[in-house]
């Protein structure tokens, strides 16, 4: 027997072994076929899965944080200079609100901004999503176009055009 190789296009040498020519098609391999078409739909299947699963997420977090910014805005009659959110992963999102700095100095505004966030993340703990809130008082050093670079580029809009 010859001991000779021939270097696949996988770039394997195995010896005395002769890879089938390129783009050959074999006809003992319809159950390799299948598997790899069936890999590849199941790929496809658990990206929209998941899309599917974000999609979901997101629209529980933008109601609670939708719920919050009327909180401030309705029940504290506050203006909420800001309300934007960011996803951090597919389960795990971050609010936050920017009031002004003389609304922010209010320790029990706080504490009732705080006590609502507490209720809303425990809501969607249940749904196994994680959603923190967080409030920032507006001051002269507050740059917005550096929080939208921190990833939060869903922002709250009271009037829908």
């Amino acid at each position: 027997m010859s001991t000779s190789t021939k270097r696949a296009t996988t770039g394997t040498v195995i010896p005395n072994w002769v890879e089938r020519i390129a783009g050959e098609s074999d006809p003992t391999d319809r159950e390799i076929v299948a598997y790899k078409l069936g890999k590849e739909d199941r790929k496809a299947e658990e990206l929209s899965d998941r899309k599917q699963l974000f999609e979901t997420n997101l629209e529980l977090c933008c109601y609670y944080s939708s719920k919050f910014h009327d909180f401030i805005t309705n029940d504290k009659k506050i203006n909420c200079e800001l309300a934007t959110i960011k996803a951090e992963t597919i389960n795990r999102f971050h609010s936050l609100f920017v009031i002004e700095l003389n609304d922010y100095k209010s320790k029990e505004l706080r504490g009732d901004l705080f006590k609502l966030a507490n209720e809303f993340r425990s809501a969607l703990r249940t749904k196994d999503i994680c959603l923190e809130f967080s409030i920032t008082p507006k001051t002269e050093h507050l740059d917005i176009t550096e929080i939208s670079n921190d990833g939060f580029f869903w922002h709250y809009e009271s009037s829908v055009k």
